[in-house]
C-alpha cells in the first residue's frame, strides 16, 4: 500500500498518511486526523486500531467482535 492514496482523502500516500496512525507508529493531532484514521481502519479491516481508538465509556467488552460483524 506504500505508493497508494489514502483512503482518507488527503492528498498524500497511505504509507505517509493513516498507516501511521494505524499501526501505532503515531497518534493523530487532530480530531480531524483521528476521524480520517478510523475512516481509513474501518475501509482496511483495522480493527485493532478501531477498538484503541473508542472513547472508553463507550467501549462494550465484545467490542471487536461487533465492529468485525458491522464491518462485513
Amino acid at each position: 500500500m506504500a505508493k497508494i492514496p489514502c483512503p482518507c482523502g488527503t492528498e498524500l500516500t497511505y504509507s505517509n498518511c493513516c498507516e501511521m496512525f494505524i499501526r501505532g507508529k503515531q497518534l493523530p493531532e487532530t480530531a480531524e486526523g483521528l476521524m480520517r484514521s478510523r475512516y481509513t481502519a474501518y475501509l482496511t479491516g483495522a480493527v485493532d486500531y478501531l477498538v484503541a481508538t473508542r472513547h472508553p465509556d463507550f467501549l462494550a467488552s465484545d467490542e471487536a467482535k461487533n465492529i468485525s460483524a458491522w464491518m462485513m
